[in-house]
C-alpha cells in the first residue's frame, strides 16, 4: 500500500471490520494471527462473496425448497408453500443451477399439495384421473409436472374460495383437469 493510503487504510480498517459478520472477523483474526493482514480491498471482497446472491448458501437454500418443502395440511398453507415452491424454481434459473430431477420435483409438490387435495372427493377423483392421464407417480414427465401445478393451483384456489364442505356437493370438471 502506497504510504500516502496508509493512514486512511489505517482508518478505515477497525470501521470495515466491525461492519463485518463474526464469522468472517473471526477468520480475519485468524489470518493476522498467522502472519497474514488482509487489506482493505481483501476484506471488502470476502465480504462481497458471502453476501453476494447466489452464494453457496443461497444454492443450497434454494435447492432445499424445492426438493424437501415442508408438508402441508391445510389448504391456505398448501397454496403458500406451492409459491414458495415456484418461486425457488424461478431462482434457481436465476442462480444458473440446474433442477433437479423431475421425479424428486414431482415427490417434492407431493408432499406440499396432497394432503389438501384429497380432503374433497371430487378433486380426489380428477387427480386420479390426472395421474392416470400422465402415468404418474410411474412415469413422471416435465409435461406431467406441469399439468400436476395447474392443476394444484387452479383446485386448491376453488377449494379455499368454496370451502371443502361445498366441494363435496359439486361435480368433478374434467376441463381442470388439463385431459384432451
Amino acid at each position: 500500500v502506497p504510504l500516502r493510503y496508509r493512514e486512511i487504510e489505517g482508518r478505515m480498517r477497525p470501521i470495515i471490520k466491525d461492519s463485518l459478520p463474526q464469522t468472517l472477523r473471526e477468520d480475519l483474526d485468524n489470518r493476522a494471527l498467522s502472519g497474514y493482514a488482509d487489506e482493505i480491498q481483501s476484506m471488502l471482497f470476502r465480504a462481497c462473496c458471502l453476501f453476494n446472491p447466489g452464494n453457496p448458501a443461497d444454492k443450497c437454500n434454494t435447492l432445499a425448497e424445492i426438493m424437501n418443502p415442508t408438508p402441508c395440511g391445510s389448504i391456505m398453507a398448501s397454496i403458500n408453500g406451492l409459491k414458495k415452491w415456484k418461486a425457488a424454481h424461478a431462482r434457481c434459473r436465476e442462480l444458473g443451477l440446474d433442477l433437479p430431477d423431475v421425479s424428486t420435483r414431482f415427490n417434492a409438490l407431493s408432499m406440499l399439495v396432497d394432503a389438501s387435495l384429497v380432503q374433497d372427493v371430487h378433486v380426489d377423483f380428477r387427480r386420479s384421473t390426472l395421474f392416470m392421464h400422465h402415468g404418474l407417480p410411474d412415469v413422471v414427465t416435465e409435461e406431467g409436472l406441469l399439468d400436476y401445478i395447474k392443476f394444484a393451483e387452479g383446485n386448491l384456489t376453488k377449494l379455499l374460495s368454496e370451502g371443502v364442505n361445498k366441494t363435496s356437493a359439486s361435480q368433478p370438471n374434467s376441463a381442470t383437469i388439463g385431459a384432451p
